[in-house]
């Protein structure tokens, strides 16, 4: 029975309100019952290479009144978690300051947890070392701390039936099975009852589909989003354009009834809505691209770049830091010449880049320790992009629809030479840009 395997992408559940349509055979068969196998995300944290969990930020304010003294004779406040925690790791949780500063706890009066009616309960202790004398310290009633911790990825999803109805063919569906519960006809007549003016009609099928429970009775209605495809009309028609004047619904099988409550029309507006969007943009585009594939042992790789074109800031070092290198899966990594701060080493002798096997893999930021990739995965594909000096001749692309084009505006700030000035932004965290940044504000065409 493996040909009547059918496959519900997350589009048909929203289409129809998660209400799911299931084709049963329609030839003698032993099936007995239909299984619903769902398929779980395998990316990212839902990895199951993935034995850290998934990373858990909760604010709380300190609450002297749901605080109590331990059998070890500390007082502890008793915090309630909002996901599940992961005791496999060595540090159940991190605690920092409302600077995101990370607070340490005496070894005798560490941080611990109980279960109970599936609720994960964590015991901080009251008093913490201060971050720059580790004087001890105690929480003062209404202080807002950061819990961070990990949760275990869970493999679940939620299913309820409500109800449920068998759909028969219909009336005489084995000689005519191309007959559609519903359609649409495009005509052209002076009015709805002059039949015999139909003489050029453009049928239109739509996929409508049985609502038992929701009619005109209750009150309910389906809501159905139909985009008329006007271009394979006007090639069926061997036309360029099509005249009609009545938009005309039927139901050729007598055993299905269509109510309509209401109709829309929408269509596309050379006119400006009050819709605005804007993006910055760097003036300097990466144009260039170096692409490389993974071998089967990726910590070996040696990539070098041919360089065809000279990049920005090219031979001196920092030209590594306008420069983006990221993998067909959107990890991004970066490269310098030493040091245990980058994944990738760059050698400037010959153009190579290899893998740095001391990076460190948990750098910590604002106080919290965050996970990078260390090396890329076997058999993917690395990308290396950079600019030029004439990069900013390249088109920068607007990820928007109905733009008016008229209403484009391009912003530049005049106080800076148009031109790549290589200056340090947030260097503390070693974050580098070129000088010279566009703003582009437009708006959005009106759908009538």
């Amino acid at each position: 029975m493996s040909g009547l395997t059918q496959v519900i992408n997350i589009e048909d559940l929203i289409m129809f309100d998660n209400n799911i349509k299931i084709n049963l055979p329609t030839f003698s068969n032993t099936l007995k019952t239909i299984k619903l196998i769902p398929s779980f995300k395998i990316d990212e944290e839902y990895s199951e290479d993935n034995v850290r969990g998934i990373v858990r930020i909760q604010p709380v304010q300190w609450d002297n009144k749901t605080t109590t003294f331990m059998e070890d004779g500390q007082e502890y406040m008793h915090i309630e978690l909002e996901h599940d925690l992961m005791d496999s790791s060595s540090n159940l949780a991190y605690i920092f300051n409302d600077k995101l500063e990370h607070l340490t706890f005496s070894e005798n009066y560490s941080i611990f947890y109980t279960f109970e009616n599936d609720v994960y309960t964590l015991h901080v202790p009251s008093t913490y070392f201060n971050t720059e004398t580790s004087e001890t310290m105690k929480f003062q009633n209404d202080q807002v701390i950061v819990v961070k911790y990990n949760s275990p990825v869970k493999k679940g999803i939620a299913l309820g039936i409500g109800k449920m109805y068998f759909e028969s063919k219909g009336y005489n569906y084995d000689s005519h099975p191309d007959i559609p519960k519903a359609e649409l006809l495009l005509v052209n007549a002076n009015s709805t009852s002059a039949y015999s003016e139909f003489n050029s009609d453009y049928y239109y099928q739509v996929p409508l589909q049985l609502t038992p429970f929701d009619t005109e009775f209750n009150g309910r209605f389906k809501a159905v989003k139909i985009e008329l495809n006007l271009t394979s009309l006007f090639e069926s028609e061997g036309v360029s354009e099509l005249d009609f004047s009545h938009l005309v619904f039927s139901v050729p099988n007598p055993c299905y009834e269509l109510t309509i409550s209401e109709i829309v029309l929408l269509e596309t507006s050379f006119e400006t809505s009050s819709e605005y969007g804007s993006k910055d943009s760097r003036v300097w585009q990466y144009s260039e691209v170096e692409i490389f594939t993974a071998s089967a042992n990726p910590e070996d790789d040696s990539y070098q770049l041919t360089l065809e074109n000279v990049p920005l800031f090219y031979p001196e070092i920092n030209w590594l830091d306008y420069f983006t290198i990221y993998d067909e899966d959107g990890n991004y990594y970066s490269a310098g010449l030493t040091g245990n701060d980058h994944q990738l080493h760059f050698e400037p002798s010959s153009n190579n880049f290899t893998w740095n096997p001391s990076f460190n893999q948990f750098p910590e930021y604002f106080g919290m320790e965050f996970e990078e990739p260390l090396v890329i995965e076997p058999n993917k594909i690395l990308y290396f992009e950079y600019a030029t000096n004439m990069s900013w001749a390249e088109p920068i692309r607007i990820e928007e629809e109905n733009i008016d084009l008229d209403s484009i505006r391009v912003i530049f700030d005049y106080n800076y030479l148009l031109k790549p000035e290589h200056y340090d932004w947030l260097s503390e965290f070693g974050t580098r840009h070129v000088r010279g940044v566009l703003e582009i504000k437009y708006f959005v065409r009106l759908d009538n």
